[in-house]
C-alpha cells in the first residue's frame, strides 16, 4: 500500500513537473497542460488514478486553493477596500449573474426551480483568477488599465464566491433535521465569532502571528500556516461547513496579522505546487464517455456560455465607465470559468440542487472554457482589433473628450497618459510656461491634470485616430507617451510615426522588451524605468566612491548608449565610448552662478586670472539670458552672472574655490 501511494505521487508530481516545464517552453498557459494530465491519468482516462485517489486529491486541492485565496482577499477586507475601483466589478458580477439567470430560467427550468437558476448563474459568472492573472505575469501586463479591472473584477468574484459558500451552508441546515440546525446555531455561533476576530482581533493574531516567526522562525511559521488551514477545514467540516470555507476563513485570519506578508512570501512557493495539484485533479475528474456521448450538448453549451460571457462583460465594463479597447481585453480576460466554479458545484451536487447530468455538464463546460480560454489569452489583441473595428463600423467612435475653444495650437507638447510621469512633466511644463497638451483615458486623472492649465484636455483612448488628431500633432514640439499598456503603447507610437513624421516621440516604458520595438515603430526616444533606475544606483555608488562627476557622467552616458545596449545584454560600440570618457577625464565643462556677495564681482577676467592660477578657463558668461561667448580679459563680472568653465575636474575645483570667496572672505556652498 505505502509503494502504491509513493507511486502515485511519484507519478503526480513527475506529470505536473513535465507539463509545466514543456508548456512554458512552448509558451503556452501552463494550466492547460495540467488538466490534459489530469484527464489522461484519471479514472476516465488510462485509469492510472482510481475515484478514491481523486476524491482525496481534489478534497485537499480545493482546501489549500481556498487557503491561498483568504491570504489574498485579507488584503481588501479592511476600510480602505471600500476606495478600490470595484465599479466595473459590481456591474460584471450583477449583469452576467442576471442575464444567465434570465435565460436559464426562460429556456430550461422556468419559475418552477428559482434556487436552482439562481445559483448555476452565480457559478457561470465567475471567472478563473489562477489563469487570467498567471497570463497577465507572464505577459507583463498586471499593471495596464485592463490588467488592474480585470484583477479587481476577479478579486471582487472571490470575494462574493466566499459569501456564496457562507449562503450554502445556510441553505443546507435549513432543509435538514433538527439536529443539523443545532449543528447550524453552533456554526453560525462560531462563524460570527470568526469574522468577530477578524474584524475587531487583527492585533492579538498579529501579536500570536509574530511570537510564532520571532521564536519559531520561518519554517515553523509555515508549519504554523498549514496547521491552521487544515484546522479551519477540519472543524468546518465537523460544524457542517463546507471544509474549503473553513480554511478561507482562516487564510483571512491569519491574513490580518503584520506578518502577512511573509506569510503569503512563505506560502508563495507551494502555490504553484497548489495550482498543479488542483488543475491536474480537476482533469481527472472530466468525464469522458459522458462527454464523447454527448459532444454536441458540450460544444453547443461551451460555445454559448463564452459568447455570452463575452457579451455580458462587455456591456458591464462599458456601463464602468472603460473604453472600448479596455472592455474587450478585459472580457477575454473573464471568459474562462472559474476553478470556484467546480468547487461551488461539487457542494449545491453534494446538497442536491443539481443532478449527475447537470454536474458533468458543468464539469466539462468549465474544463472546456479554462483551455479555449487560455488560447483565446494568446489572441487577444487580435480579437480587440476586430472587435473594436467592428464597434466603430456600427456605432463610431464613442469616446468624450473635452476641448478648450482655441481651434489653432501654439508649439506645444503631447502628454499620453496622466500617470505619474505625465503628471510631474505637466507640473514642470505649467511652471515654464511651456503650452501642452493632455490625453488621458480616465475621467479622474484628466480631472487632475486639469489644475495645471493644458491648453487642450482629451478624455479618449489615444490608440483611436480620432483622438491623436486632436492633439495637435501637426504643431506639437514633443510626444510624451507615459502608459502602462505595451500593446497600446505600441500602436499609439506607430499612428504618430505614420500620419506626423515630423513629431518628436518620447516613450516611458516599464518593459525592457519594448525598447527596439518601439524604436522600430518610430519612438526616437525610448526610456525604460528599470533601467534608469539602475543607472540612479550606479551614479550614487560611483559618487560614494570618490569618482569625480564628470567620470560619473561619461559612464552614464555608455550605459545609455546604443538603447541601454549593454544593461540588455547586448553588443555596444564601447571602444568610441572609452574614447569619450578619456576625452571627458581630461577635460570638461561645467557653469557656474556668481552670487551677489562673490569676491569677483566687479572685477575683470584678467585680474581674476583664472587660467593662470587654476588653468581653467571661462569661455563664456551668460548675463539676463544673453550668452556673452569668449570675453576677453577687460569684461567685468556681475552679480547673478552664470560663467561657464572648461578644464580638467581638478582645475574647475580650483577655480569654483577661487570664485566661492565671499567679500567677507567666509566660503559658500555652491
Amino acid at each position: 500500500m505505502q509503494v502504491t501511494y509513493l507511486y502515485g505521487l511519484f507519478v503526480l508530481f513527475g506529470i505536473g513537473f513535465g507539463i509545466s516545464l514543456l508548456f512554458r517552453y512552448l509558451r503556452l498557459p501552463s494550466v492547460v497542460g495540467f488538466i490534459i494530465g489530469g484527464i489522461l491519468l484519471g479514472p476516465y482516462g488510462f485509469g492510472v488514478y482510481s475515484e478514491e485517489w481523486v476524491s482525496l486529491l481534489i478534497e485537499a486541492g480545493a482546501i489549500l486553493l481556498l487557503f491561498v485565496a483568504g491570504l489574498e482577499l485579507s488584503k481588501v477586507i479592511s476600510i480602505v477596500s471600500f476606495s478600490l475601483p470595484v465599479k466595473s466589478a459590481i456591474w460584471q458580477l450583477f449583469l452576467n449573474a442576471l442575464g444567465f439567470s434570465l435565460l436559464l430560467g426562460s429556456l430550461i427550468w422556468g419559475l418552477n426551480n428559482i434556487p436552482t437558476v439562481i445559483i448555476m448563474a452565480f457559478i457561470l459568472s465567475l471567472s478563473s483568477t489562477a489563469l487570467a492573472i498567471r497570463v497577465f505575469q507572464d505577459r507583463g501586463e498586471m499593471e495596464t488599465s485592463y490588467g488592474l479591472i480585470s484583477t479587481t473584477t476577479l478579486l471582487f468574484q472571490d470575494i462574493a464566491t466566499v459569501g456564496f459558500l457562507m449562503l450554502l451552508v445556510i441553505m443546507k441546515e435549513v432543509k435538514g433535521t433538527e439536529e443539523s440546525l443545532l449543528k447550524f446555531v453552533l456554526g453560525i455561533t462560531l462563524g460570527v465569532g470568526s469574522l468577530a476576530i477578524i474584524t475587531f482581533g487583527k492585533n492579538h493574531i498579529s501579536k500570536f502571528v509574530g511570537f510564532v516567526a520571532l521564536k519559531g522562525g520561518r519554517d515553523l511559521l509555515t508549519l504554523f500556516a498549514l496547521f491552521f488551514a487544515i484546522g479551519g477545514a477540519y472543524f468546518a467540516l465537523r460544524l457542517g461547513w463546507t471544509p474549503g470555507l473553513g480554511a478561507c476563513l482562516a487564510g483571512i485570519m491569519l491574513g490580518q496579522s503584520d506578518e502577512k506578508h511573509l506569510l503569503v512570501a512563505e506560502v508563495q512557493p507551494f502555490q504553484d505546487v497548489i495550482y498543479a495539484l488542483f488543475f491536474i485533479t480537476l482533469g481527472m475528474c472530466f468525464p469522458v464517455d459522458w462527454a464523447i456521448s454527448n459532444v454536441g450538448y458540450i460544444v453547443l453549451s461551451v460555445l454559448a456560455v463564452l459568447f455570452l460571457k463575452f457579451v455580458f462583460n462587455v456591456m458591464a465594463l462599458k456601463v464602468g465607465g472603460n473604453s472600448i479597447r479596455v472592455c474587450v481585453l478585459g472580457s477575454v480576460a473573464l471568459l474562462p470559468l472559474s476553478e470556484f466554479s467546480f468547487i461551488l458545484g461539487r457542494e449545491v451536487y453534494r446538497l442536491g440542487f443539481i443532478s449527475d447530468y447537470l454536474m458533468n455538464s458543468l464539469v466539462c463546460v468549465t474544463i472546456s472554457t479554462m483551455i479555449l480560454g487560455s488560447f483565446l489569452f494568446l489572441n487577444m489583441d487580435k480579437i480587440n482589433n476586430l472587435v473594436t473595428n467592428l464597434y466603430d463600423k456600427w456605432f463610431g467612435v464613442e469616446e468624450r473628450e473635452e476641448v478648450s475653444k482655441e481651434t489653432n495650437l501654439v508649439p506645444h507638447v503631447v502628454i499620453i497618459g496622466y500617470g505619474l510621469t505625465g503628471e510631474n512633466l505637466a507640473k514642470v511644463l505649467s511652471s515654464t510656461g511651456i503650452p501642452f497638451v493632455v490625453i488621458e483615458m480616465s475621467r479622474e486623472l484628466a480631472e487632475k491634470a486639469r489644475q495645471y492649465n493644458p491648453v487642450r484636455l482629451i478624455v479618449g483612448d489615444a490608440t483611436q485616430s480620432i483622438i491623436l488628431g486632436r492633439a495637435g500633432l501637426d504643431s506639437a514640439q514633443a510626444v510624451v507617451i507615459g502608459i502602462n499598456d505595451p500593446v497600446a503603447c505600441r500602436k499609439i507610437v506607430g499612428q504618430i510615426s505614420t500620419r506626423y513624421p515630423n513629431a518628436y516621440i518620447l516613450v516611458r516604458t516599464r518593459f525592457a522588451s519594448e525598447v527596439d520595438v518601439l524604436r522600430k515603430l518610430g519612438a526616437h526616444q525610448v526610456i525604460p524605468e528599470d533601467f534608469e533606475t539602475s543607472i540612479e544606483v550606479v551614479a550614487h555608488v560611483l559618487k560614494r566612491c570618490g569618482i569625480p562627476d564628470n567620470i560619473v557622467e561619461a559612464e552614464v552616458l555608455a550605459i545609455r548608449a546604443n538603447g541601454y545596449a549593454m544593461l540588455r545584454g547586448k553588443a555596444s560600440d564601447r571602444v568610441g565610448i572609452e574614447e569619450v570618457i578619456k576625452i571627458l577625464q581630461q577635460t570638461t565643462t561645467q557653469t557656474y552662478y556668481l552670487g551677489e556677495n562673490s569676491s569677483v564681482i566687479g572685477k575683470n577676467l584678467a585680474e581674476i586670472d583664472l587660467r593662470r592660477k587654476t588653468g581653467c578657463s571661462v569661455i563664456a558668461v551668460v548675463r539676463n539670458g544673453k550668452p556673452f561667448p569668449g570675453p576677453a580679459g577687460d569684461f567685468v563680472l556681475q552679480g547673478n552672472d552664470v560663467l561657464v568653465l572648461v578644464g580638467a575636474h581638478a582645475q574647475i575645483e580650483s577655480a569654483r574655490k577661487i570664485l566661492d570667496e565671499k567679500i567677507s572672505g567666509e566660503k559658500k556652498s555652491s
